[in-house]
Order: C-alpha cells, then structure tokens, then sequence
C-alpha cells in the first residue's frame, strides 16, 4: 500500500458503512481502490480524483477531501472563487443573484472566474496558431484529465495546452488586490474553490505540495446548495435586493461566453478554430487520448476534453441533474450580457505579459502523478502476463482488485497472495 502521507488523495473512503460491493473498484480509471476483508481500501498512489467512485458508490460511504462547507463563516477574510457550472445549479435565477446569495451566505468576496475565460482562449488561439509545438493541442481546463495524461499518457505532454490556466492567474491577481484593498497580508486571506468534482485534496496535502501565500479549501456545489437556494429564493421574492455593487474588479457576473464553459464544447467554440473536437466522459476521453497517441487527430488543432460527463454541469458533486442544467447553462447564456470584457489590445498586452507559454503546470502533474508506482522490470511485466494467462479472466473482483490483470500485478507486487482468487485455491 502506498504510503498516504507522501501520496496526494482526493477522496475519503468510510469502511464502516462499505459492502465491499466493488462498484468503485470497477469504475476507477486507474484501477485506484481494492476491496480487502470486504471493505473498499483506496491505494492513493494513483487517485486523480475524478470522483467515479463518488458517482457510484450504492452505500454513499465515498466523500471528498472533507471540509466543514460552514467553517468559512469563522474566517476574517473569506475569499469565494466561483466556476460558472455554478450558475447552472438555479434556472431561473440570474447570476447577479447567485453572487448576492454567495455574499449573503457570509463570504466576503465573490470571484467569478470566467472573467478571464475571454483572455484564455484569445491566448489560447494565438498561442496555437504561432507557438504550438505538437498539434493537436489539448485542453488543460480539466484537471483530472491533465492527471490522467500524467499516470497514463505521459507521451502526450508535448500536446497539453503552454498557456496558464485562468485560475492560476485570477487567483493571484484577485488575492493581490483583495489583499490591497483591505490592507492585509496574503496570508491574512482564506481563498475556497466551490467545485462540481473533487479536483482539489484537504487541506493538509494541498498545503505540503503547492506552495502558496495562502491556505485554499475546497467546497463542494452540493454542499452549501441548499442554504445558497433558500438566499437566491429570497433575493428573486424580493422587489428591493439587487447586486451589491462592491467597487472590486473582479466581482460581477460573467458574459455569455462564460457561462458556455460549463458544457462539453464551450471551450473550443470560443477557439474559432477550424477542426477542433469535444470529448466528455472518462471512457470517452482515455479513448480518444488513445486515438491521439496514435495521430489518428494530427490534422486537428485542439482537443477539449471533460472528465465528467456532459462537462462539468456533470460533476459529482453538482445538485442538479446533468442535463437540466445542461439545458439551463444555454438558457442562461442567451439572456446574458454578451459583450466582451477586454479589447483586443489589452489582449495583446497580457498575453505578451502573462499567458505566455509556460510548462510548471503539466511539469507539477508530471511530478506529482507521474511514476507515482513502483517501477516494474522487464522479468516482473513477463511474470505478470504469465500469472494474467494462467487466471480465468472473469473479472469478478472478488480477490478484490477490478479485474484479473490488477490483480497479476498486485500479485507480482507482494499486495496479495495467489491464494485470494476464489478460483485458484492453494496456488503457487
């Protein structure tokens, strides 16, 4: 078993409620979790934190990295950035409202990160058209999707999208200038991501592997939903409320355009490029990260893939159902403002500034999820395939690995005994 205090984990397994079904076992894609003694155990040296396991588990004892979704209300500084799958969640709201109902609830800013989604792809696009190294491109939206490409598909770095991520950048310029303007240090703040999936881990492990100025926490959009409808229902009752004007730059609803991100091919339709693809779900997207370590889609400039299926109106710790809010994100999109937030040349100018290719992001994932097992020699492959040929082939998990050949190699790795498969008893 890895060791779980060097091994980043983005989900919590509660044994004590587990039937050892093996429902998560099956659906990770990284064959991540065993069923020993008939309770689910999470080898966390390959957890990428797509929250499959979530999404399945009959028992519901699979959570993420736990945090108290309430505990904000004790900080100074509460700091809310905001994905906009968020506004998805609520139909027939607008989204100033869901920023006032985020305010109401006891977070001091409300940061909707789409607002540099419009400079992303103009970088994004310039970047593919004079810099890209290997096309095609692909998306670095999805972290999950770039931790699979670290554990599975390393061949495929030279591929990933150079260009920093919007939340990389948002991030540290929002902390700067909240930081500014309330006369504080950046370590005064306490930034919360309010996620659609587990993609951030607790707190301790986020704070031993990034450094940061600040502690960030992560809030699942399931978590605070019910609290957040009752202040929206309020708010949309009321003929007085309205969007609090704060002054702070980066604190209003997002374009239209924004909001697109939500849904499988909002990204690559804000490209304008020709031939680029939309891929969503995790067997689509190993997939077609296969199809694309074969050239099959050379000719292809970009490649936009989700995790979750449908993107991330899909995650599995969204409350709404993936195609209402699906349907929602469109209705919501045509009744938005539809400007665009920066000219060209502020464009230009950032791009040359800040969102110049860059590689730290996809170097990180390499490091941190990259050849994260064991290595295995050529004699233990050779034995694996042997032991595998020797095996039913059932894939019935009840040796507790997801099929016959994780179970070879955890074999060969000294994690079981030959013994444990109910078909080969007393074997050597």
């Amino acid at each position: 078993m890895a060791d779980t205090n060097t091994i980043p984990c983005y989900v919590l397994v509660n044994s004590d409620n587990c039937t050892g079904c093996g429902a998560c076992a099956k659906s990770c894609p990284t064959r991540a979790i065993r069923i020993k003694n008939g309770k689910s155990i999470h080898l966390t040296d390959s957890c990428i934190g797509c929250g499959e396991c979530i999404r399945v588990c009959p028992q519901g004892c699979i959570t993420p990295a736990p945090f108290d979704p309430g505990a904000f209300k004790k900080e100074k500084h509460p700091v809310l950035f905001v994905a906009p799958v968020l506004y998805s969640q609520f139909p027939d709201a607008r989204p100033r409202d869901v920023l006032t109902g985020l305010r109401r609830m006891g977070f001091q800013y409300v940061v909707d990160m789409s607002y540099f989604f419009e400079m992303f792809q103009w970088a994004t696009r310039r970047f593919i058209r004079e810099k890209a190294p290997e096309l095609p491109v692909l998306s670095t939206m999805c972290p999950v999707v770039m931790r699979l490409v670290a554990f599975k598909y390393p061949g495929l770095f030279g591929h990933l999208n150079q260009v920093l991520r919007p939340v990389s950048i948002i991030v540290k310029e929002a902390a700067a200038l909240i930081a500014r303007k309330e006369g504080v240090r950046l370590s005064d703040l306490s930034i919360f991501y309010l996620n659609p999936c587990p993609t951030k881990m607790g707190i301790k492990e986020s704070a031993r592997l990034k450094q940061s100025p600040y502690i960030s926490r992560s809030i699942g959009i399931n978590q605070i939903y019910p609290e957040l409808k009752k202040h929206i229902t309020d708010i949309m009752e009321s003929d007085t409320v309205d969007y609090v004007e704060t002054g702070f730059e980066f604190e209003h609803p997002p374009c239209s355009e924004g909001i697109l991100w939500s849904i499988c091919g909002g990204e690559s339709a804000g490209l304008k490029l020709d031939k680029t693809l939309a891929v969503s779900g995790l067997e689509e997207t190993m997939l077609y990260l296969e199809k694309t370590e074969l050239d099959i889609f050379k000719d292809f400039s970009f490649i936009e893939f989700r995790a979750c299926r449908e993107g991330c109106v899909g995650g599995s710790l969204c409350a709404m159902d993936k195609y209402v809010a699906k349907s929602a994100v469109h209705k919501i999109s045509g009744r938005i403002n539809r400007s665009k937030n920066f000219s060209k040349e502020i464009k230009n100018r950032f791009y040359e500034q800040k969102w110049i290719p860059d590689k730290k992001t996809t170097e990180q994932m390499e490091k941190i999820f990259g050849g994260k097992k064991k290595p295995l020699s050529i004699r233990s492959l050779t034995r694996i395939d042997a032991l595998y040929g020797k095996l039913p082939g059932y894939n019935c998990s009840a040796c507790g690995a997801p099929d016959c050949y994780a179970f070879a190699e955890d074999v060969i790795r000294r994690r079981c005994k030959l013994a444990d498969c109910i078909f080969i008893k007393g074997g050597n």
